[in-house]
């Protein structure tokens, strides 16, 4: 069984853990993590009425799925505001499918807010089977809405 809850900072080093298993599975492995600036960005989470931060822990007490969303103006400037995530990872090992209930408490949350009149979740990152969690968004209600072209510069 898997519970959701709010990330503590106690959380951090298990979240730090996931987002590194993320980012080995994309092309983007060989790119310096930066820890520091990573547990800022947790920290800040934590206290910010804009952002979302909730981990899965399951019976055994393991984090093994986080999921990072916030709340933003749309272009950065304008008055309306979109939600979006930064981080939505689960474990496919220890997971046991806690993404759709992750999902659900985020879009219940974006929901909610007044100000937000666009909830967008990424598929870019390539991490894992991209369309199978473009199926997970779809049967969230969501819609697919353009794409991403990309070009990988190699320093």
């Amino acid at each position: 069984m898997v519970i959701l809850r709010q990330a503590r900072a106690g959380d951090i080093p298990a979240i730090r853990e996931l987002a590194l298993e993320a980012l080995a599975r994309t092309p983007f492995a060989d790119v310096e993590f930066d820890t520091g600036l990573f547990n800022q960005e947790l920290l800040a989470s934590m206290r910010s009425p804009n952002r979302f931060l909730r981990v899965a822990e399951n019976d055994r007490g393991e984090i093994v799925g986080v999921l990072l969303g916030e709340v933003g103006r749309i272009y950065g400037w304008a008055k309306a505001m979109a939600a979006t995530d930064r981080l939505f990872y689960v474990s496919e090992e220890k997971g046991m499918g806690c993404g759709r209930e992750m999902l659900k408490a985020f879009l219940q949350w974006a929901r909610a807010r007044t100000e937000v009149v666009v909830i967008s979740m990424q598929l870019g990152s390539q991490v894992g089977d991209w369309q199978r969690v473009g199926r997970l968004y779809e049967r969230a209600g969501l819609k697919l809405i353009g794409g991403i072209y990309q070009e990988r510069i190699v320093r």
